[in-house]
């Protein structure tokens, strides 16, 4: 999954030990598959990162940034 990330558009790769920090990710309140709330998208250029430097992906309509 994480390699699928890193090929979108204005996501900096995380070094090795960047990486072991990732605990999951977060999707700001929006419901993936309908009833959006929160930050919905079409793209990931839509989404903004909850943690700087960390990527963001859309996802099932939401935008989820890893933390």
């Amino acid at each position: 999954m994480y390699t699928k990330i890193l090929d979108l558009k204005g996501v900096k790769q995380l070094s090795k030990s960047e990486q072991s920090t990732i605990k999951g990710a977060h999707f700001g309140d929006c419901r993936p598959g309908g009833g959006h709330t929160g930050k919905s998208c079409n793209t990931s250029d839509q989404c903004t990162p909850f943690e700087p430097g960390f990527p963001i992906f859309c996802k099932h309509g939401c935008c989820y940034g890893l933390y």
